[in-house]
């Protein structure tokens, strides 16, 4: 019996009413009103660098304590700083800082009278599950009366947020929270692209219009992406009054949940089978070959090597999914590329969680970080004339603008603004090594073309 359980036998269900997913991944969290939470974003604080090697578990959760109680519930700013861990010290997302560290969250939320709570765009689990969690607080004011599924929740939630959460029966994957949440968001992602390809193919509204739809349409579908979500939890923690949940294979029939949100996640469950299926295709198509990496000990080894050259799926999926089929110190590097219909990064590049331990992919980071720097230069020496209005792009600048959806001004904050905690690399909007120095995760706007991201990738992992 966990220490939520033992208070009063009740269900607790949460409201995702003042819920949202207002920030994009990775953006700043300093415009939101204090009453607001961040929950899994907002550029939190980065430890100090002599905070940055903690011997032990009690020096790691300091850290965690540490970016708390500065009002943002984020790990990422201590996982791309605090690369080495010792054996058997765990790392935590945003959702297990919520469980662990309940008084500490809950004094943030009495201290700055909290009222919502607001996450990222294009929710992940992590995302939606911290929210909960941290709504949970909101709603009851009491730090030892959480939803009873807190404790299993956050180890799932910690699991899958660090890839190691590794299904390959996909009937089974389907039966499991990321499945069923996976399923949700997979459905109702695809009437976003059905609703905002109509509005971009069409030729009679202007592309001032085409932008101000296609944001309002985003901005709907990740409500509901909260909204079901949280449904899904409610369902899971009013299943849990009756039997225990194993967040592995959930009793998906006997969930509580409206005829929306079961049409959503039986709709969903089909593509996410079918996403199996084409996985299994990308996967014989991938390039197999050897990469050269030094260790963190210092020696170079010689590790496989798979790289899938514009899959017809989300990158990190296939990251994800290629852990499953793979020997432990292979490198995983996946190019979707901008025309990509799924989401997700331009590209990721990652290695098993546990393998960060014999080596990281900081290594990577300044190699591609460079390539796209003098991609961006050449295409935008004039940056300041146009971001201030006195050029207008040329035809070529317009389409990359286009292809991002921004304008002019926005490139001058994303792309020189830096990020905290990767100041170094000198460009905003930077690619950055994440999850422990596991994944390297594409700018957002990047403008690496495959055969770009093939030579750089080449030369980087062969010291050339």
């Amino acid at each position: 019996m966990s220490q939520f359980e033992a208070r009063e036998g009740q269900v607790f269900e949460v409201s995702s009413e003042h819920c949202s997913a207002k920030l994009a991944k990775g953006a700043s969290a300093k415009e939101i009103p204090s009453h607001i939470l961040v929950m899994d974003t907002g550029q939190p604080w980065v430890p100090e660098p002599e905070k940055r090697e903690p011997k032990n578990q009690e020096e790691l959760d300091a850290l965690y304590r540490e970016t708390i109680q500065r009002g943002i519930i984020d790990h990422h700013g201590i996982d791309a700083t605090v690369l080495n861990l010792p054996e058997g010290v765990e790392r935590k997302c945003a959702t297990k800082m919520v469980a662990d560290f309940a008084p500490e969250v809950l004094a943030v939320i009495k201290e700055r009278d909290v009222s919502a709570v607001t996450a990222h765009h294009d929710s992940d689990l992590d995302s939606i599950a911290s929210t909960y969690l941290a709504k949970s607080l909101v709603q009851s004011q009491d730090a030892m009366r959480m939803p009873k599924i807190t404790q299993a929740l956050a180890e799932f939630v910690n699991l899958t947020d660090y890839g190691k959460y590794r299904e390959s029966d996909p009937h089974k994957y389907t039966q499991s929270l990321q499945g069923v949440f996976g399923s949700v968001k997979a459905a109702l992602m695809a009437k976003q692209r059905a609703e905002m390809g109509a509005v971009w193919s069409d030729s009679a509204r202007s592309l001032e219009d085409k932008r101000r739809e296609a944001a309002e349409i985003g901005q709907r579908y990740n409500q509901e992406i909260v909204e079901r979500s949280i449904e899904v939890l409610n369902a899971c923690e009013k299943q849990s009054a009756v039997s225990s949940v194993d967040m592995t294979a959930l009793d998906v029939q006997a969930l509580e949940l409206s005829d929306k949100t079961r049409s959503l996640l039986i709709e969903g469950g089909k593509m996410t089978l079918q996403d199996f299926e084409k996985f299994n295709t990308e996967f014989e198509k991938a390039e197999r070959s050897t990469a050269r990496i030094k260790t963190k000990d210092g020696n170079m080894i010689t590790v496989p090597l798979l790289v899938f050259a514009e899959p017809d799926m989300n990158p990190l999926v296939v990251t994800n999914m290629s852990y499953q089929r793979v020997s432990p110190e292979a490198i995983v590097a996946v190019f979707a590329g901008s025309g990509r219909k799924y989401g997700g990064d331009m590209y990721d590049i990652g290695i098993k969680p546990e393998t960060a331990a014999l080596f990281d992919l900081s290594s990577l980071e300044m190699p591609m970080n460079n390539a796209e720097s003098q991609l961006r230069n050449a295409l935008f020496p004039d940056l300041d004339e146009l971001a201030s209005g006195a050029k207008s792009p040329s035809a070529e600048q317009q389409a990359v603008l286009d292809r991002w959806k921004i304008y002019p001004k926005d490139l001058q904050a994303k792309w020189n603004a830096l990020r905290p905690g990767f100041e170094h690399v000198g460009h905003g909007d930077p690619t950055v090594v994440v999850a422990g120095g596991s994944l390297l995760a594409a700018s957002t706007t990047s403008l690496l073309t495959v055969e770009n991201f093939r030579q750089v990738l080449s030369g980087a992992l062969e010291g050339k």
